[in-house]
């Protein structure tokens, strides 16, 4: 069998909606006892919550949502403990993970320098090893490919963007929602996913 190169974060990246999608998720969701990780990037969370309901349907899963607000810590131990918990107990065969907020876990609020140039942290490296360690479906969702590093990407199966709608109406009214004022954004009864 011939040696074949990683596939790069461009070759394994797709549009959410197009036909090459769709493709890839018939695939994805064929081979149920393989470890699947997802992310999800761009700023349009409602397309990123019309995916995930997709996938639930299309296997039956039941989803398992965890915030990386709610589980980086500055200190790096509890930050882990946190990782372990998240994974602890969960059956790959009837749940999936679903982790919003990806860019906490990738250093951008963690104490560590935010740079252009994004490296893995310990936690980030515990994270995937937790990822590879489980058999099943695992969705990160993350603001904005700059929010990203390079090792997460490296480590998806694949990467969707989810870019703003071309509808005028739809992208008017996220605009609005996400419309600040020096410093001052409109408050809004939803919690914020990204």
């Amino acid at each position: 069998m011939p040696l074949t190169e990683p596939l790069t974060s461009r070759e394994k990246a797709y549009t959410y909606g197009s036909s090459e999608y769709d493709s890839l998720l018939k695939e994805l969701l064929s081979d149920k006892s393989s470890q699947t990780l997802l992310s999800f990037i761009g700023p349009y969370m409602p397309d990123k919550n019309s995916a995930v309901k997709s996938i639930i349907q299309q296997t039956g899963l039941e989803v398992q949502t965890y915030s990386f607000k709610d589980i980086v810590n500055k200190d790096n131990n509890i930050t882990r403990q946190n990782i372990d918990q998240a994974f602890e107990g969960v059956d790959p065969e009837k749940n999936l993970l679903f982790f919003t907020n990806g860019a906490n876990l990738c250093g951008n609020y963690m104490g560590n320098t935010f740079s252009k140039v994004k490296y893995a942290t310990p936690e980030e490296r515990h994270f995937l090893n937790k990822v590879e360690e489980f058999k099943g479906i695992i969705i990160v969702t993350i603001r904005s490919d700059d929010a990203a590093d390079e090792t997460i990407k490296r480590k998806s199966t694949a990467i969707i963007n989810f870019p703003l709608p071309s509808s005028g109406l739809k992208r008017f009214g996220w605009l609005l929602r996400n419309y600040t004022f020096h410093g001052f954004k409109l408050p809004d009864e939803r919690t914020e996913i990204t």
